[in-house]
């Protein structure tokens, strides 16, 4: 599990394992979510994005759920787990239990990204970040969204070289924008032309 027990990320330039969902970290996403506490979890990015990004030093992957209470429910059994004192399955079924409400609570659809690039431009350390919230599309079809971009890339006549790659080195971005323009995909129409710089810069706290 990506939330659970010691978990690999890549920092100074070295794999290594830290306890899982415990450091949160507050991203200043746009509204209606607004500043908003993200924990470290495993994913693919941590493995990857050093093969591709020449002189990376560290990469961080942070998630949350909606509402923060559910964070707080998720973050108890994990522990528990990690302690043998509740099982996966048991888990599941308490999380399934607790999201089963007797009262009907409309809660806004809320699917946010938000993406941080520190180092140093022009002589300046900052940041460059991105931040979108998306009110219309869940999880499961932004995460598909790049895929489809694939299959329609080749469909047009676009050329992907044989062989296993990685997600960031099977279609260049340009390609991916190509796509969902084509096809009015959420990830590019809703997107913000420019992302912003800034001098001060998320801070971890390794």
């Amino acid at each position: 599990m990506c939330i659970r027990d010691r978990i690999y990320t890549f920092r100074n330039g070295h794999r290594v394992k830290i306890p899982a969902y415990q450091k949160g970290v507050k991203l200043p996403f746009p509204e209606p979510l607004g500043e908003y506490t993200c924990y470290q979890l495993e994913h693919p990015e941590t493995a990857t994005l050093p093969y591709v990004i020449p002189g990376v030093k560290t990469v961080t992957v942070l998630g949350s759920l909606y509402p923060e209470k559910r964070n707080k429910f998720v973050r108890l059994l994990t522990r528990l787990i990690d302690l043998r004192l509740v099982s996966i399955p048991m888990a599941t079924k308490l999380i399934g239990m607790s999201m089963r409400s007797k009262k009907k609570v409309s809660l806004p659809r809320l699917n946010a990204s938000f993406i941080a690039c520190i180092g140093e431009k022009d002589g300046e350390k900052g940041q460059m970040s991105y931040g979108e919230v998306n009110t219309k599309t869940t999880t499961a079809e932004v995460t598909s969204q790049p895929l489809a971009c694939a299959v329609f890339h080749i469909a047009h006549g676009g050329k992907i070289k044989p062989g296993v790659h990685l997600p960031e080195t099977a279609l260049t971005v340009e390609d991916i924008v190509k796509m969902g323009k084509r096809y009015n995909l959420s990830f590019v129409t809703e997107a913000k032309e420019q992302m912003v710089w800034s001098e001060k810069t998320i801070s971890i706290g390794w």
